[in-house]
């Protein structure tokens, strides 16, 4: 186990620097939340603050698996994967370091979106500690989504493509935008499968004191499990890449 996470954290530290610390990356992780807030934020002429969580669960996914997306396409596309498989490092190492890399770039831009939520709504979350878990639990959840997204994706030239098609939808069937125990029965369904209702609906009780449909307990536990099933499933995929 400790070889696995040494591994795994040096693989971060390597996509940290090659790709996310570059002042382009970082301008657009501190820049997109803030459209997002001006786009989600302020309706009818005022500010929602029950949309507020939404917007964080939704930055954090949209953050965390755009990063981890795009890094793991560039390798990928130029052969740069196919040389960390040469290392003596086992799959599941390679999966942790890479949904590592994105929950640091995805942290930081869920911070500044908080920063933006505070500064329109003047309004801080009623349980803090809870807040805390659950924003680490869904940038966690995002970034190993993401890595598996990318994975999953045998044309590395369409991984964003494919990844607007699975995100998109989320917006509209995951409580972001309309609690998801109002929305029909068929689609409610839909909802619990997607990873995002369950990231918005724990922050948005950690917020709140409320939530729409899944209690926070279950909600803490369906995210981890999620995110260990993520990690789990894209080793699978890294081993079999391996000709």
């Amino acid at each position: 186990m400790r070889d696995v996470l040494m591994h795994a954290y040096y693989i971060a530290k390597k996509d940290m620097k090659e790709y996310y610390m570059k002042p382009g990356t970082i301008s657009w992780g501190i820049l997109f939340p803030i459209a997002f807030a001006a786009a989600f934020l302020f309706r009818r002429g005022e500010y929602s603050a029950w949309a507020a969580p939404g917007l964080l669960a939704m930055a954090v996914l949209f953050s965390s698996t755009s990063m981890a997306g795009m890094s793991i396409a560039f390798e990928r596309r130029l052969g740069l994967f196919e040389r960390l498989l040469l290392f003596p490092t086992r799959c599941v190492s390679i999966a942790l370091g890479k949904s590592f890399g994105g929950f640091l770039f995805g942290l930081t831009t869920s911070l500044s979106t908080l920063l933006v939520v505070y500064v329109l709504l003047h309004a801080l979350p009623l349980n803090p500690a809870l807040f805390t878990l659950s924003l680490l639990l869904a940038v966690l959840q995002s970034s190993s989504f993401g890595v598996l997204l990318a994975f999953a994706v045998k044309d590395p030239s369409q991984t964003m493509t494919i990844f607007n098609l699975v995100r998109f939808p989320m917006i509209f069937l995951s409580g972001v935008i309309i609690p998801i125990n109002q929305l029909p029965p068929p689609l409610e369904a839909l909802s619990y499968t997607l990873p995002l209702t369950y990231s918005t609906e724990l922050i948005r009780y950690s917020y709140t004191g409320k939530y729409s449909a899944i209690p926070p307990d279950i909600a803490s536990i369906a995210m981890i499990a999620q995110t260990l099933a993520f990690l789990a499933v894209t080793s699978i995929l890294i081993r079999k890449s391996i000709p």
